[in-house]
C-alpha cells in the first residue's frame, strides 16, 4: 500500500473528529444549562482533541512534502486536495480511499462548525441579555427591580 501512512493519519483525524463532535454538542448543553463546570471540562477536552488533530495534520503535511520531493510532483501548496488532483490519473483504489476519507473529514468539520456557530449564537445572546440587565439595573436608582416585601 503506497499511501498507507496518509490513510492512517486521515483515519486518525476522522476518529478524533468523531470524538470531538459530542463534546461540542455537550458545550451547547452546558451553555443552555448554565453549567460552568461542564463547559470548562468540555473546553479542556476540546483543546486536547484539537491539538491531536493539529499534530495529525502536521505529520500528514510532512508525508505529503516527502512524497512531493521524492516523486517530483511540483505541488504549489502541500495540501491533500492538490495531491489527490495531481495523482488523479492513477485511478488506484488507495487514491479513491484518500478522496473518500478527505470528504468524510470535510463533512465532519462542517457539522462541527455548524454546532460551533449555534454555540456562538448562544454566547452572544447571553452577553446581550447580561448587558440589558446591567443597563436596566444601572439606568435609574428609583427603579425597583425586586419587590423587597416577602
Amino acid at each position: 500500500m503506497k499511501y498507507k501512512k496518509i490513510i492512517d493519519h486521515l483515519n486518525n483525524q476522522i476518529e478524533t473528529l468523531n470524538r470531538l463532535k459530542p463534546i461540542v454538542k455537550y458545550q451547547q448543553e452546558a451553555l443552555v444549562g448554565n453549567s460552568l463546570e461542564g463547559l470548562d471540562e468540555a473546553v479542556k477536552q476540546e483543546d486536547i482533541l484539537l491539538s491531536k488533530i493539529k499534530g495529525e495534520q502536521m505529520m500528514l503535511k510532512e508525508i505529503l512534502q516527502k512524497i512531493n520531493c521524492d516523486e517530483n510532483l511540483g505541488m504549489k501548496e502541500i495540501r491533500l486536495t492538490e495531491f489527490i488532483s495531481l495523482k488523479a490519473k492513477e485511478e488506484s483504489a488507495e487514491l479513491k480511499t484518500l478522496s473518500t476519507l478527505k470528504n468524510r473529514i470535510e463533512n465532519l468539520v462542517k457539522e462541527i462548525i455548524g454546532i460551533n456557530l449555534q454555540n456562538n449564537f448562544l454566547i452572544n445572546h447571553a452577553r446581550f441579555l447580561i448587558k440589558e440587565i446591567i443597563s436596566a439595573a444601572a439606568a435609574s436608582p428609583n427603579n425597583v427591580l425586586l419587590d423587597r416585601r416577602m
